[in-house]
C-alpha cells in the first residue's frame, strides 16, 4: 500500500498541478482501503487507459497480487481520486500469495 501511495503523490506533483491533496487510509475486518484525491486538473480517460502509463499499471499490478483493486476517475479542472482496496487479511501478513518481488 505504501508504494501505491507513493506512486500516487507522486503523480500528483508531476502532473495534476493540484494545490490539495486529501490521503485516507480506512482499515476494516474485511477491506483496509486507501484514498488519494486532489484538486488539480483530473486525469483524462486517454491517459488512465495509456499503455504506456507504467505508474498506473503497477499500482494497479501491485494491489492485484494482494487480492485487490485499484479504482482511479478524474474529471477535468476538479481533480483525481485514486482508491486502493486489500483484502485486510493480506497486510497482516496471511496471505498465500509470494510478495517478495513487491516490497
Amino acid at each position: 500500500m505504501f508504494r501505491i501511495l507513493q506512486e500516487s503523490l507522486t503523480n500528483v506533483a508531476r502532473h495534476a498541478s493540484a494545490s490539495r491533496v486529501r490521503v485516507s487510509l480506512i482499515p476494516d475486518p474485511d477491506w483496509t482501503t486507501l484514498s488519494v484525491d486532489d484538486n488539480g486538473k483530473g486525469i483524462s480517460p486517454l491517459d488512465l487507459e495509456d499503455s504506456r502509463s507504467f505508474g498506473l499499471l503497477g499500482m494497479r499490478e501491485r494491489a492485484a497480487v494482494f487480492g485487490g483493486k485499484v479504482e482511479i476517475r478524474g474529471e477535468a479542472n476538479v481533480g483525481t481520486a485514486v482508491k486502493v482496496s486489500l483484502p485486510t487479511h493480506t497486510l497482516n501478513g496471511d496471505s498465500d500469495n509470494d510478495h517478495a518481488a513487491y516490497g
